[in-house]
């Protein structure tokens, strides 16, 4: 496995305990694991890359903002603001720089710096500015694109716990007036995997394997919230019907490939 840089399983064919011991095995080789399955109309994919780095997060040009004010605050960090005429875009784990600064001048052209604790016309940098010269006037600050290392979860802690998979730390919402629904398909979906692993094959659209697809989502739900992980109070029968039923159609279809379980 480790002449591989990344393996990619497009269908379940050997059974979510295997897929498992494969991406284990993948982990520990520090290969790339990427699985994605159509089952009829729901898709899902799975990514888990060992230490994988994004050099760019979001595609987007950088910004630069009018500073206003900057007041050390600790030996922790630094209050910034910037000119009201314009909210600046900057989130928490970003990275700035300085230039053109006057009085703090040991700030201009320093190594890009973390900020936190983000608001519309200030942030907070983790840096300690106690010492520095005090801000007189002028300033720009420019968020600066710094390499992300991304830890990713194993499938065994993802399937059970898919949000804290996410980036989001929930699952993705296509459509808020189905709130909650990506959690039941995943519990479908996980619920088909199980039925597939005991019965050694996929359920058929008969009323016998959809009760028992059922019966095992009921059961995972009670059992995963037991231990607090993937919550769902109760499972919504028709939306686990219809994912059992129609699980063995060949539909085509397209999915983009992100960070944990997308249902």
């Amino acid at each position: 496995m480790g002449k591989y840089s990344v393996i990619c399983v497009t269908e379940n064919l050997v059974g979510l305990n295997k897929l498992i011991e494969w991406n284990e095995a993948a982990r520990k080789a520090k290969v790339g694991f990427i699985l994605a399955e159509t089952l009829g109309p729901m898709i899902y994919t799975f990514v888990d890359y060992h230490d994988h780095v994004i050099f760019d997060a979001d595609g987007e040009q950088t910004k630069s903002y009018i500073i206003s004010a900057i007041q050390p605050e600790d030996e922790k960090s630094t209050m910034v603001t910037v000119h009201e005429d314009k909210r600046h875009s900057y989130q928490d784990g970003d990275h700035v720089v300085f230039r053109e600064i006057e009085g703090m001048a040991e700030l201009n052209d320093k190594e890009p710096v973390e900020v936190f604790d983000c608001r519309a016309y200030d942030f907070k940098i983790k840096m300690d500015t106690t010492k520095f010269a005090a801000y007189t006037r002028q300033g720009l600050v420019e968020d600066k694109k710094v390499p992300k290392h991304i830890a990713y979860k194993s499938l065994a802690e993802s399937i059970k716990n898919p949000a804290a998979s996410s980036k989001w730390g929930a699952l993705e919402m296509p459509d808020l007036k189905l709130f909650g629904r990506s959690e039941q398909l995943h519990l479908a979906i996980y619920a088909v995997h199980i039925f597939r692993d005991e019965h050694g094959k996929m359920p058929g659209d008969n009323k016998e394997d959809l009760d028992k697809v059922v019966a095992i989502a009921k059961n995972l739900a009670a059992d995963l919230k037991a231990k607090e992980l993937h919550c769902v109070e109760e499972p919504e029968e028709d939306v686990v019907r219809k994912v059992a039923a129609y699980s063995t159609c060949s539909i085509t279809s397209m999915c983009a490939f992100l960070g944990g379980f997308i249902a």
